[in-house]
């Protein structure tokens, strides 16, 4: 949904939308429509506060042990938009929450998707597990360790390092 912020000029504009995101080139998917509302207020001539929530449901899998798993997202976030380029520093700086924060558009027009799409993409969590006590899968026979135990493990005694096995126990 294009948002025209010129309409908005001296008042606040509430918006209300469900946006099917394009997520083909991530390793989730969406199981419903981005639900979003945001609340626009300007500032000053050029700049803008934008404040949302996006709630979503996504689809994608374990990291240990690859079953599917659905993930409820519900995410609120912020951005201060200003109208006009971002200005260009001569010597490096460190990024601040602000800056974070900060959205340049070229023209006084808003694109949902591409805001709604920015936060999907942070508010999923860097390891996706269906169980925080997940044991994953074996890497010998590939077994799933949460559905039954494997003896991969436990034929290494032939080994030349079944031996470090002993140290710190008291066998010799």
């Amino acid at each position: 949904m294009k948002i025209l912020l010129t309409e908005i000029a001296g008042k606040c504009g509430q918006f209300s939308c469900s946006e099917a995101l394009d997520t083909s080139l991530y390793d989730f998917e969406m199981q419903s429509l981005a639900e979003a509302g945001l609340l626009i207020r300007q500032q000053n001539e050029d700049t803008y506060i934008l404040s949302g929530t996006l709630r979503v449901l996504v689809k994608t899998a374990c990291d240990r042990c690859a079953k599917e798993i659905l993930l409820s997202v519900n995410r609120e976030f912020r951005y201060v938009l200003r109208i006009g380029k971002e200005l260009e520093c001569t010597t490096e700086r460190q990024c601040s929450d602000e800056d974070c924060e900060m959205l340049y558009l070229e023209e006084a027009a808003l694109d949902s998707k591409t805001i709604l799409a920015e936060q999907l993409l942070l508010a999923i969590p860097r390891q996706r597990l269906c169980d925080q006590a997940c044991k994953g899968i074996c890497k010998e026979c590939g077994c799933n360790l949460n559905k039954k135990k494997c003896q991969c493990g436990e034929s290494n005694a032939d080994s030349p390092f079944a031996i470090l096995k002993t140290l710190g126990t008291g066998a010799k």
